[in-house]
């Protein structure tokens, strides 16, 4: 069967979410001590002023152009988008009950139904937290299933759209957002409730990175040497204007982008920022040699991001400290950081015994279709992540 072009396996997506994978993973172990070190909000404020910017930008990549009926999409929506949302909540709810009952003998069923109508909202702080992201490109891919009609019908180019959604749908975003209480209480509902505030500004990013796609900038980026230099210039950029976001933020939060809670600080340096660390990564991944295990994390980032989540719940206070305890009185900020980056290559080398299990026995729950009786070659959902 031949594939649509657009949804051929690219190296450089790949090494993206594995770069993007090992961010995520490295922000939640400093984020948990964060006030323990302070050198660990700079490192925080940093990693997250782009790092799920990035990964809106390259599921708008590798969205599919196949036009679907609203059954069909409803259909796909629900297995590589819900079932993913739900084993790995309820992977931590099991952990939960497990922990209650070694620790506590019991357990109170009133919190593990508050657990299960909080996923039900569409808000998974109680339970996975980093599934956040997930729900929010559900609800981003919604917004584009309805949103493409007009594209399509008006014949509006993608450039033209990429513009547009960052004139119309980012500006409401950050009213909304801006206020997002208010807009809560009109509508009826909790507070990104399924993330329908804070994906209006998400979906600019996700918008950019069908624009990328659809005029093949990537690519053509051309010789080693032009690509170099965006690499070292959008680096430049990122870590140049990061901390020049002072907010406003809201009182009582960190000084830090947090997209999971509509945090955005600057509504004009946040997307500035965003996209030049974006594409500082996507510019490093494409002339990133092709490593086999760059692959295997970037095909498997769905799966990372969900265990990311079990780390959250569990493990990174207890490696964190660790990393104090062990730096405790050296003061070094290169020792911090180097046992940091160790911490999370250590989180991750442990996720792999995870990913291939899951992959061979159960990778309906992320998305994928298992092998049929002929052995056919299994498909893969690539818009997840």
């Amino acid at each position: 069967m031949i594939r649509e072009k657009s949804l051929e396996r690219l190296y450089w997506v790949d090494a993206a979410k594995a770069y993007g994978i090992c961010l995520v993973f490295y922000g939640q172990l400093i984020q948990s001590e964060i006030y323990s070190v302070p050198l660990f909000l700079s490192s925080l404020k940093f990693v997250y002023s782009f790092h799920m910017p990035l990964f809106f930008i390259l599921s708008g990549y590798v969205a599919t152009r196949k036009r679907l009926d609203f059954t069909s999409f409803v259909k796909k929506q629900f297995s590589s988008r819900i079932v993913p949302i739900l084993f790995f909540n309820l992977l931590i709810l099991a952990v939960k009950l497990v922990r209650d009952i070694l620790y506590q003998g019991t357990f109170h069923y009133r919190e593990y139904l508050g657990d299960a109508l909080s996923i039900a909202s569409g808000y998974p702080d109680r339970l996975n937290a980093v599934t956040w992201f997930i729900i929010c490109l559900l609800t981003v891919e919604f917004y584009h299933f309805w949103l493409r009609r007009i594209i399509v019908s008006r014949k509006i180019s993608p450039v033209s759209w990429f513009i547009l959604s960052w004139l119309m749908v980012y500006p409401l975003g950050c009213i909304i957002t801006r206020q997002i209480s208010l807009f809560s209480n009109t509508m009826g509902v909790r507070e990104n409730f399924w993330y329908v505030h804070e994906a209006l500004m998400a979906y600019p990013f996700y918008s950019l990175g069908i624009c990328l796609r659809e005029k093949g900038t990537v690519d053509n980026l051309g010789t080693e040497i032009s690509t170099g230099l965006l690499l070292i210039i959008s680096l430049a950029t990122c870590i140049l204007s990061y901390d020049l976001n002072q907010g406003p933020f809201p009182f009582g939060y960190r000084p830090v982008v947090y997209m999971a809670y509509s945090i955005h600080g600057n509504v004009i340096l946040f997307p500035f920022t965003a996209i030049a660390g974006s594409i500082f990564i996507i510019a490093l991944s494409s002339i990133t040699p092709s490593l086999r295990i760059m692959s295997f994390m970037g095909r498997n980032s769905l799966i990372l991001l969900g265990l990311n989540g079990l780390f959250l719940f569990v493990g990174n206070h207890f490696l964190a400290r660790a990393i104090i305890f062990l730096t405790q009185g050296i003061g070094s900020s290169l020792l911090i950081r180097t046992l940091s980056v160790l911490g999370t290559l250590l989180s991750l080398l442990s996720c792999i015994p995870a990913i291939r299990f899951i992959n061979r026995y159960v990778p309906q729950l992320i998305g994928k279709v298992s092998r049929n009786s002929a052995g056919a070659t299994t498909h893969t959902i690539l818009t997840n992540l």
